[in-house]
């Protein structure tokens, strides 16, 4: 996540936005535009233009209890 790589749920595959490129259209609910996808099987990855992201399909960033939070 501190790189700018999400999980996608669906997919099953890390994914992040091209470098320097805007997505096309962006809404409410997901945006189209190029992202690069982490292949595992073949440990590359591969770049997938005019793709339509939809936010409840991208893994929600994990919380992590501060060290105060935590009970010995």
């Amino acid at each position: 996540y501190n790189r700018g790589w999400y999980y996608h749920k669906e997919a099953r595959q890390w994914f992040t936005r091209i470098p320097n490129m805007e997505p096309l259209v962006k809404t409410p609910t997901y945006e189209r535009g190029s992202y690069a996808f982490f292949d595992q099987g073949n440990w590359e990855t591969v770049r997938k233009d005019n793709f339509v992201l939809h936010y409840e399909l991208v893994e929600k960033r994990p919380s992590l209890p501060s060290a105060s939070q935590i009970v010995r």
